[in-house]
């Protein structure tokens, strides 16, 4: 896989329109992700999301939407990630990159305390790609206050597909 050589980073400026979509790219972008992205620009540049390619071929392993967001933007070039790896490696990359994210849950109280702290001074929390009504507030349901300590009694299902936890 992936040598020693990876622990230092290549990164390079490149043209954006010569870069190529991964053909076996699993992810897709629905419309709402791309405008929360292209938002996303507005705000804060070009800060989030790397762009990852295949020295050999050009190819993106990581960032097609962010690509497609800076051309849609008008950039014409950007600092990106090449690694040198076989075709193998590159398809691994690929879909376990897409996969991550995921893999991972939110720390719902802590999201919440962001987005108060955020509303509290101003900030559109819409401009952050979040559906504000699912979002209002974490800790009220129904309005009754959650309560945590019920959650040792709810019995967990793990779906067979995605290896994810749900209550059943």
């Amino acid at each position: 896989m992936l040598n020693e050589s990876y622990a230092k980073l290549n990164i390079v400026k490149r043209n954006l329109s010569e870069l190529k979509p991964h053909p076996q790219n699993p992810r897709q972008h629905p419309e709402g992700q791309k405008q929360a992205l292209l938002d996303s620009l507005d705000l804060f540049e070009y800060t989030k999301g790397s762009i990852v390619i295949q020295k050999s071929t050009q190819r993106l392993l990581a960032g097609h939407l962010v690509t497609k967001s800076l051309l849609e933007k008008g950039y014409s070039e950007a600092d990106i990630v090449e690694i040198d790896c076989d075709d193998k490696t590159a398809l691994a990359f690929l879909t376990a990159d897409n996969q991550y994210a995921l893999l991972a849950d939110w720390d719902v109280g802590q999201l919440d305390d962001n987005l108060m702290e955020l509303e509290e001074l101003d900030f559109n929390l819409g401009e952050l790609g979040f559906d504000l009504e699912p979002i209002k507030d974490f800790s009220d349901i129904d309005g009754k206050e959650y309560d945590e300590s019920i959650a040792d009694e709810v019995e967990m299902i793990t779906c067979p597909k995605c290896g994810h936890e749900f209550p059943e």
